[in-house]
């Protein structure tokens, strides 16, 4: 209950200080560095996005089911990316999901009679 009472009024106070940073640095010779990152970290960040979704893809969806992504040009421009996302999640995550899950729900679980 602490937590959430923390975390409200943190989240209150940085809603009302967001738009006067927000202000100053716009109004600033920080604005173009600014707009600039945010174009940058944007554009990274939808490269991840569509590189996880490949990703998801090609481990949920068999070979040849769908020919449109399979011959995509996207394939082709993600696959490194794709690979090296892949060699950082382990062979065993399904498998870990599930487990966390059970043992999340376990403590859930009604006592037996």
């Amino acid at each position: 209950a602490s937590f959430a009472g923390v975390f409200a009024i943190m989240l209150m106070i940085v809603a009302l200080f967001t738009p006067l940073f927000s202000s100053l640095i716009r109004n600033s010779a920080l604005g173009g560095i600014d707009q600039g990152l945010g174009f940058f970290f944007g554009v990274l960040r939808g490269i991840i996005l569509v590189a996880v979704a490949l990703m998801v893809f090609q481990r949920a969806v068999p070979e040849g089911t769908v020919p449109m992504v399979d011959n995509s040009r996207s394939i082709g421009l993600f696959q490194r990316i794709e690979a090296g996302i892949s060699d950082n999640v382990p062979s065993d995550a399904p498998n870990w999901i599930v487990q966390r899950y059970e043992d999340l729900t376990s403590s859930c679980a009604a006592p037996a009679n």
